[in-house]
């Protein structure tokens, strides 16, 4: 006996549905009940308060352990600034020794340097701390250019006393920073073809001149 070709069609179309009723799962399954997990909250909807934190190795893109002596210096360094018994001209200045100190690690002195700089006022500075940011080999270029970046907030008369002494004891790419201010700060471009024996001299007559009215 033949089936007609709408046999076919008929048969097949159940034979459709009876499938896609066997592989139909509803969507209240079990999987929505007690104790299934939460869905996960993607990190672009996090709070603003409370950022997602960085993995470590992009703080830093040359992580260290930090010695015993780094950490006990910056533990100390934290001491100074939080410590209301003492007042903000004595914790400068136990900085500054700290931010002075060779043999001390360059992260404890840059921290140290920091945080000096922001508590030490200008008529400080100048009795206290140029003679000491004066001194020969005593600062790496990192926080010289620290220093450097600090004058540049100061007066003028004491960005220019204060740079003339990092410019007489600085060398390399720093040196040519140091000499970019102070030329700026002398306010003739023409000076830069001075040797710096020369400008130093110029600097120096430049601080001894009265204040102009």
């Amino acid at each position: 006996m033949k089936i007609s070709r709408s046999g076919y069609l008929i048969a097949g179309v159940a034979l459709l549905a009876a499938l896609g009723i066997g592989l139909w799962k509803p969507w209240t399954s079990d999987d929505s009940s007690a104790g299934s997990k939460p869905p996960v909250v993607p990190d672009k909807v996090r709070s603003r308060t409370h950022p997602a934190a960085k993995p470590s190795d992009q703080l830093d893109p040359s992580p260290r352990t930090r010695s015993s002596a780094e950490k006990k210096d910056l533990e100390q360094i934290n001491n100074w600034i939080a410590d209301e018994s003492i007042t903000p001209e004595v914790a400068a200045g136990n900085l500054w020794k700290l931010a002075a100190d060779p043999a001390r690690s360059e992260i404890v002195r840059e921290e140290a340097l920091t945080h000096a700089m922001n508590l030490t006022d200008d008529e400080t500075y100048k009795s206290t701390v140029i003679p000491l940011i004066g001194k020969k080999d005593l600062w790496p270029d990192t926080l010289g250019e620290k220093i450097l970046d600090d004058l540049y907030n100061r007066p003028d008369a004491l960005k220019l006393e204060g740079t003339l002494a990092l410019f007489q004891n600085s060398s390399g790419e720093f040196h040519t920073n140091v000499r970019e201010l102070l030329v700026f700060e002398l306010g003739d471009p023409d000076l830069e073809s001075l040797s710096d024996v020369e400008l130093i001299r110029r600097a120096s007559e430049r601080m001894k001149a009265p204040p102009e009215p």
